[in-house]
């Protein structure tokens, strides 16, 4: 789609529409007709049923088929024919499976690494997936960490060629839309994730500015500059900071410093989680922390659909949600959806 006809597509959204693309949810909550499943929905604490066929993104399902009649039933019932972003975690491989990325990280063939990504994102691409949750490039030196094999270890340049060659072998090449048979990467966890203390997942990570900018950001900063199209925030406190309502991380050195202008989408219910870390005072103030460290997506809440609409009517909330919904849509548009919305 033209630029121009996006423009006009994003200036005929209601508020309640752009809060809508906002939202993540899993692909569980359909069922086989494309209907929501309203308990799990009531559950996760919705105040007002939002519109389903308007909502932005489902991740976890990977059934071509399944996907087909999602992507369908929403068009049908959609206003404004905005196509559902498809996410999954692919993390080393989809149908064909290849060793743990630690172990791939250890090959130090960068470039038969980037085969197997080149692999995965076909296969990925010909069951309807969109974007991959991948690659992590959590540098990580604590064996005792329980997802040290997800990551490539704890070498900077190692993590930032093996970031590289991911990323080129899901996207392909830079040009302004992705190709048949790839998909958008999102790297994964921003930022430092993979050092807490004592090896204890979601433990609290505490870094110098020396350690942090010269080893543990160096990997995600050479995802982005290879144009890797989302970034997943982390669920862990940075220096005393929740990473996913860091405004310093997230605005000053993810989007100004290292100039990345993709999606942000939580981890799972990270926004939420605001509140567990005593970060925000309730799922209004959790809203607005997020929204204001430029996260875009909230994954598999309903903090966003019950915050924003309130949050809005203050012009620099305003102003944050359309740059989120902006670079939601830009992102449907490189994948080519709005033409091909079953790709």
């Amino acid at each position: 789609m033209e630029e121009q006809k996006l423009k006009e597509l994003f200036d005929s959204l209601s508020i309640a529409d752009k809060v809508s693309q906002t939202i993540q949810l899993n692909g569980d909550l359909f069922v086989e007709s494309g209907v929501m499943n309203t308990g799990p929905v009531k559950d996760l604490g919705f105040k007002n049923e939002p519109n389903f066929y308007e909502i932005g993104s489902i991740y976890n399902v990977n059934d071509y088929q399944k996907l087909y009649q999602i992507q369908k039933d929403v068009l049908t019932n959609s206003s404004h024919k905005i196509p559902l972003l498809f996410m999954s975690d692919i993390i080393y491989g989809f149908r064909t499976i290849f060793p743990i990325p630690l172990a791939q990280a250890g090959s130090y063939d960068f470039d038969l690494i980037q085969q197997a990504a080149e692999i995965s994102a076909k296969e990925s691409y010909l069951n309807g997936i969109h974007v991959v949750f991948s690659p992590m490039l959590d540098l990580v030196r604590d064996p005792r960490w329980g997802r040290v094999m997800e990551s490539p270890g704890e070498d900077v340049y190692t993590s930032k060629r093996f970031a590289k060659s991911v990323v080129n072998g899901y996207q392909g090449e830079k040009e302004m839309y992705l190709k048949e048979n790839h998909v958008a990467a999102c790297i994964k966890h921003f930022a430092a994730y993979g050092a807490p203390e004592s090896g204890r997942e979601y433990n609290q990570v505490e870094l110098s500015n020396q350690k942090l900018f010269n080893e543990y950001l160096q990997p995600y900063q050479a995802a982005i500059d290879a144009n890797c199209e989302l970034v997943m925030t982390a669920f862990h406190l940075l220096n005393g900071v929740p990473a996913t309502g860091n405004q310093w991380l997230n605005q000053k050195i993810l989007r100004e410093r290292f100039g990345f202008n993709g999606v942000l989408v939580s981890d799972y219910a990270a926004i939420a989680e605001l509140e567990t870390h005593g970060f925000a005072k309730d799922s209004k103030d959790a809203a607005k922390k997020a929204l204001l460290a430029g996260v875009d997506l909230d994954m598999m809440t309903a903090t966003y659909a019950n915050g924003l609409p309130e949050l809005i009517k203050e012009s620099e909330f305003a102003k944050q949600l359309d740059e989120a919904v902006w670079r939601i849509l830009v992102l449907k548009n490189k994948l080519g959806l709005f033409e091909e919305p079953f790709r």
